[in-house]
């Protein structure tokens, strides 16, 4: 197998590639092997990190906590780009609202859906196909490493960039958000950052929740402000809506 993509490495991208966020895929490209290769040691995660930064325009790479699994999208074995799918977001009222549960069936079934949350690729035109392949590894993944069946994949995409590889891979446009974010606080950030955070959460966990986080349905969340970016969802299984219904 070909080494991973690096930065360091002779194996650069091309400076004129176009990043995921502008890729244009209207099927009508010759079939190519597509494959996605789980990141697994830090030079993958390296090369990983370094195509997001580079090629995705608008939303570098930033560590945030919750489930993730990376892989680096491969075309007859070079490394052309990188995808993540990363914890579903706390709160989307348009998501909610597509799948119909309540507070409880959410907090109940909320692990078995995933968020797209990064996608970059070096060169113009298999968006889609990658986004197929992403819908197998990504189930099969998902189960392997944390144990619940994926059924739901969501993902955001800020204009004036449309969704096109996502409108091509039969992604269901379901709305767009409202321009703030809800997610879990970081608190294993906290305790390890130390400071002043990790002072009050020892002390006083209340306290530091509401200086520094929040409460939502139970759960300690942070609030922040974002661009209004669209909602797109695509469904994994047959009887998606009944799986994440269940209580």
């Amino acid at each position: 197998m070909l080494k991973p993509l690096h930065p360091q490495s002779g194996n650069r991208p091309r400076p004129e590639a176009t990043p995921t966020s502008q890729v244009g895929d209207d099927g009508s490209n010759p079939p190519c092997r597509i494959s996605l290769r789980l990141c697994s040691d830090r030079q993958d995660f390296e090369a990983f990190r370094w195509i997001i930064d580079t090629y995705h325009t608008y939303k570098p790479w930033k560590p945030s906590p919750g489930r993730k699994i990376c892989w680096l999208i491969e075309r007859e074995g070079e490394t052309i780009g990188s995808i993540a799918v990363h914890s579903a977001v706390l709160t989307i009222k348009p998501r909610e609202d597509f799948i119909g549960w309540d507070q409880r069936q959410k907090l109940v079934n909320l692990n078995k859906v995933a968020n797209n949350y990064r996608f970059a690729l070096i060169e113009r035109g298999v968006g889609s196909r990658v986004l197929s392949e992403l819908e197998r590894e990504a189930k099969r993944e998902w189960k392997r490493k944390y144990g619940d069946p994926l059924v739901l994949l969501e993902t955001f995409v800020q204009p004036p960039y449309e969704g096109t590889s996502y409108k091509a891979a039969n992604w269901t446009y379901i709305g767009m958000t409202k321009g703030f974010a809800v997610r879990r606080a970081p608190v294993s950030l906290w305790k390890r950052a130390g400071g002043e955070r990790k002072k009050l959460w020892e002390s006083d966990p209340h306290a530091a929740a509401k200086l520094y986080a929040g409460w939502n349905g139970g759960q300690l969340v942070k609030v922040t402000p974002t661009p209004k970016k669209h909602i797109f969802a695509r469904p994994l299984h047959r009887y998606w809506r009944r799986e994440l219904l269940r209580v």
